[in-house]
């Protein structure tokens, strides 16, 4: 992977990053879009593929959508650097408690997120409803939920690999 590559990675990953910022500033979308989100996850995407691609990782296998994978592929020195810049910017988090999980719910949504009401299929709006309600009346448990979004850690994630690539930031 030559620099160019490397610098149009990082690029793109972090347009997605200020268009997140943008769509998030606008208050009626974010009750009815995951738009600003889906971004985010983009962005993740892209910078952890420059980030393993910089630190030497076979580029044919820096590929897909699965988050854990690729932090997998990274240098122990770099995943803990990593780990390090993102948590820095949290407090406790899955980061530090289920990283595993976190990146398969990472993974998840990119997909599952871009097409929602697939996850739906088969309902009508009343059994939608009673699902809702009825996932509430449990307490609301993580395990049982159809999506788990992690803001605070794809925030801290986005953060650390934003730091980590600026060596292939445009001059």
């Amino acid at each position: 992977m030559n620099t160019l590559q490397l610098k149009l990675m990082r690029r793109e990953g972090m347009g997605r990053l200020q268009d997140a910022d943008l769509l998030s500033g606008l208050s009626d979308v974010e009750e009815t879009s995951n738009s600003d989100y889906l971004l985010r996850l983009l962005a993740l995407e892209l910078l952890l593929k420059c980030l393993c691609l910089a630190s030497g990782c076979d580029e044919n296998k820096v590929h897909g959508h699965k988050y854990g994978v690729l932090f997998k592929m990274l240098p122990e020195p770099t995943k803990d650097e990593f780990l390090r810049l993102a948590a820095a910017r949290l407090g406790p988090s899955g980061l530090t408690s289920d990283l595993e999980q976190v990146f398969a719910d990472l993974s998840a949504n990119f997909i599952d997120l871009r097409y929602p009401y697939e996850k739906y299929k088969g309902l009508d709006e009343r059994r939608h409803i009673e699902l809702g309600d009825e996932w509430i009346a449990a307490g609301a448990p993580l395990e049982t939920a159809t999506f788990r979004f992690h803001p605070q850690e794809l925030y801290g994630l986005n953060h650390a690999l934003a730091v980590m690539t600026l060596p292939f930031a445009w001059e």
